[in-house]
């Protein structure tokens, strides 16, 4: 809880802090990657959706591997209308392996679920702490969504975790007895039903044993049956200036988590707790130069504020979703009337990784690169905590990163 590192490596800094609380069991480990197609009978609609996994490989290649999918709806949960699908590709930022063989041995299984509408992308959110996580020792999984009903988020989520423990290529590298989740914003509330259940009837997953909830929209309780029902260790992580309204309200509520923490970082922006959502910008902003250089010959910005409509009527699905998301604290504000000054936006935190226009709004601490490398160092400590190993490990590793401002903790 120093002042911030402004130039560091991104690698070497994260290997750097997770460095201090490793044992010699826990040397790094190469990465491997695959993504599965996954259907989910969620008792109302059969849900189809990807996986990317990401695990420890005995692979030492070095070749440059990339992510592929098409972007088809636009960042609100639906189609732009007449909007061109894009098809887009981020590299691996730290040398992951497309489906490598995985390393013999059982690892703890991790399942993220962002923030955001619908789309296969989504499971693209967190790519960089995905594979710095996975070089840890764990097994991490992102999924994509393709419903915002709330009813569902229960269901589709212990479905995936069905999957990857009965049909997986990894299923027999998994310790059955070591799952977390891991949810942001709206994903937050998903992956707290799997806990408490929720208020449709849905029963926890007990095999659920520790959650992160980052910045849960808008309170961490809104789905649960009751908080009081959460029995594992939960970790709720905020912005000290972007929490949401009852962010501290839920963590009073989670009495029965022991242990559980409530993590304030240094004014981040909301989008930037999904690690590879500057990723993903710039896929898209590339895609929508080609899309408007073969419509028009010529292309513009879609970072700015004023290609905001002009994506939505042309049917650049791509643009359409870069100039929101570079701009989403004005957007809110602007089009929805909804007034969450201090929420950020993408180009508060992805400016000093890809350049670009400045935003509207510009009281922003951290960078894109700072928070990969916060929120990579506490969740290995969090879930090697919760997990049973290296207890204390959470306070000494908050304490030892500049980019922590506040923590509670209730055991």
């Amino acid at each position: 809880m120093r002042r911030p590192i402004e130039c560091a490596s991104l690698l070497f800094v994260t290997l750097l802090a997770i460095s201090t609380y490793s044992d010699a069991e826990d040397a790094g480990f190469a990465v491997g990657f695959r993504t599965e197609a996954v259907d989910v009978y969620t008792g109302s609609a059969v849900r189809h959706v990807n996986v990317t996994i990401w695990y420890p490989t005995s692979s030492r290649e070095t070749a440059q591997h990339s992510y592929q999918t098409v972007i088809v709806n636009s960042e609100l949960g639906f189609p732009v209308p007449g909007g061109s699908p894009a098809a887009i590709s981020i590299p691996s930022p730290f040398l992951a392996q497309r489906d490598a063989a995985v390393k013999p041995g059982r690892y703890p299984l991790i399942l993220k679920y962002s923030g955001g509408g619908n789309g296969d992308h989504l499971r693209l959110r967190n790519i960089p702490n995905n594979e710095l996580l996975a070089s840890r020792g764990f097994i991490v999984v992102e999924t994509s969504r393709d419903t915002l009903n709330a009813a569902e988020q229960n269901p589709l989520l212990s479905g995936v975790i069905t999957h990857l423990l009965e049909a997986s290529a990894v299923r027999g590298f998994i310790h059955e007895k070591k799952i977390g989740v891991r949810g942001a914003s709206f994903g937050a509330m998903g992956v707290l039903s799997l806990l408490g259940g929720d208020q449709y009837g849905n029963a926890p997953d007990s095999r659920v044993q520790a959650a992160i909830i980052d910045e849960g929209i808008p309170a961490p309780c809104d789905f649960v049956r009751d908080c009081m029902d959460i029995k594992v260790p939960v970790m709720i992580r905020g912005g000290s200036r972007t929490a949401p309204p009852g962010t501290q309200g839920g963590f009073d509520e989670f009495i029965n988590a022991v242990p559980r923490y409530l993590v304030t970082l240094d004014s981040p922006t909301h989008l930037s707790f999904d690690t590879g959502t500057c990723a993903l910008i710039e896929a898209q902003r590339s895609a929508s130069v080609d899309y408007q250089t073969a419509l028009n010959g010529a292309a513009v910005d879609p970072r700015n504020l004023s290609y905001l409509g002009t994506g939505y009527v042309s049917g650049d699905t791509a643009g359409f979703n870069v100039s929101l998301l570079w701009n989403f604290e004005f957007f809110l504000f602007n089009v929805f009337n909804i007034n969450l000054f201090g929420i950020g936006s993408g180009g508060d935190f992805c400016q000093s990784q890809h350049g670009g226009p400045s935003t509207t709004y510009t009281d922003v601490d951290l960078t894109s690169q700072q928070m990969i490398e916060t929120l990579a160092a506490l969740e290995e400590a969090f879930f090697k905590s919760a997990m049973g190993k290296a207890q204390g490990l959470v306070e000494k590793t908050a304490q030892n990163l500049d980019t922590v401002s506040d923590v509670q903790v209730v055991r």
